[in-house]
């Protein structure tokens, strides 16, 4: 039996990563003229979204079958564009993509038609861990989460970094504070770490960004990321 189809529109780090996870079970096409790759996608039963934000509604437009924005959006985009789009938004670290999803161990499906809904839980069901916990939801639920998990994420590594300058004017170690809190299982390890890459704060291509999407949905009711990123300026402007 022909296995079905399945294409992704933007093969970057993310769309790499999801189409070898995905060609372990479907016959994958991949679409992205600026890397020259240009395989027919008429024919799928579906197609992925991997496109950088801003790219999103140009990759679509001359779509057909059933889409999934993997992309991360600004609130409301589903609702806007009008048609059957899901939002599948992707959870992983740029550098272990190809490894996080390749067995996932959570997974958002938002879309505002249970068909919708089923089809792509169903299709992405081989790619979850065994316990795997699946959040099925709307797409605008399913946008929210993914800005809020970022910003939660900027927000923690701000917080971080200003316990590491509390504990440089205490005299204190701050890797054994940040020791004392990783050992508190209600805190997780991740993102506690005040060097990155180089550079204080959050940064990279999805936290600022993210947070940025967040704020401009908000309305000036996001004070807590508001002070984040003043924080992230003031890093940025030399902080030591």
């Amino acid at each position: 039996m022909a296995r079905a189809s399945i294409g992704i529109i933007g093969c970057g780090t993310i769309g790499s990563a999801l189409a070898k996870s995905l060609a372990r079970y479907y016959s994958v096409k991949l679409y992205d003229p600026k890397r020259g790759l240009k395989d027919d996608l008429s024919e799928c039963e579906a197609a992925f979204v991997c496109v950088p934000t801003d790219q999103v509604e140009a990759a679509i437009a001359s779509q057909g079958q059933r889409l999934a924005i993997c992309s991360t959006v600004p609130l409301g985009t589903c609702d806007r564009l009008g048609r059957n789009v899901a939002h599948v938004p992707v959870f992983c670290d740029e550098d272990t993509a190809e490894r996080d999803l390749k067995h996932l161990n959570y997974l958002v499906v938002g879309a505002n038609r249970l068909d919708t809904l089923n089809f792509f839980c169903d299709l992405l069901a081989p790619l979850l861990r065994a316990k795997a916990k699946v959040v099925r939801c709307s797409t605008v639920e399913a946008e929210l989460i993914k800005l809020a998990t970022n910003s939660y994420f900027a927000v923690k590594v701000a917080f971080a970094n200003e316990i590491y300058d509390v504990a440089q004017v205490l005299g204190a170690d701050f890797e054994v504070v940040r020791a004392g809190l990783e050992a508190n299982r209600n805190i997780a390890s991740n993102h506690l770490d005040v060097w990155h890459k180089g550079y204080r704060g959050f940064g990279g291509k999805c936290l600022a960004k993210d947070v940025d999407l967040l704020l401009a949905s908000a309305d000036k009711m996001m004070g807590v990321l508001e002070a984040a990123t003043r924080w992230r300026s003031t890093a940025k402007e030399g902080l030591k």
